[in-house]
């Protein structure tokens, strides 16, 4: 089940998710959350991640563990989309790109990225775990 949560007159939201075990063995391994941000496009020194370890220029590839928080950050545009997770998780990453011919031959041309939040999972039988993530969207600071 996902339940999202609003609230008048901040720009944030909580997706909030219930898993449960309805079978007869134990289960374990990941939960998969996809998210493509959309005011992540371009590529340059001014967009970028916050909380993934090392990385930081969008068009980076990789998987950063232990992770809390993140923000990917647009400060061409002014905003960063922040996530803070209920629990550690691995996030994957890749940049959304496309080719394109051109006079001067193909070019590599930045779209987006795209995210995917792996919550950790173990589950008996009958039983049920709830998830969060809080989204929150700022002006860059």
């Amino acid at each position: 089940m996902k339940t999202l949560v609003l609230r008048p007159g901040e720009e944030r939201f909580e997706a909030r998710f219930r898993l449960e075990n309805r079978g007869a063995e134990t289960v374990s391994g990941s939960a998969l959350l996809g998210v493509e941000p959309e005011h992540a496009v371009g590529n340059g020194p001014d967009r970028y991640y916050e909380g993934m370890g090392d990385a930081r220029d969008l068009s980076s590839s990789g998987v950063a563990k232990g992770v809390r928080g993140f923000r990917v950050v647009d400060a061409w545009r002014n905003v960063a989309a922040g996530a803070a997770l209920d629990r550690e998780c691995v996030v994957l990453r890749e940049p959304v790109e496309t080719a394109s011919l051109s006079e001067s031959g193909a070019e590599k041309i930045h779209q987006g990225v795209c995210l995917r939040i792996l919550f950790p999972v173990r589950l008996e039988p009958g039983k049920h775990e709830r998830y969060s993530i809080l989204w929150s969207f700022k002006s860059v600071d």
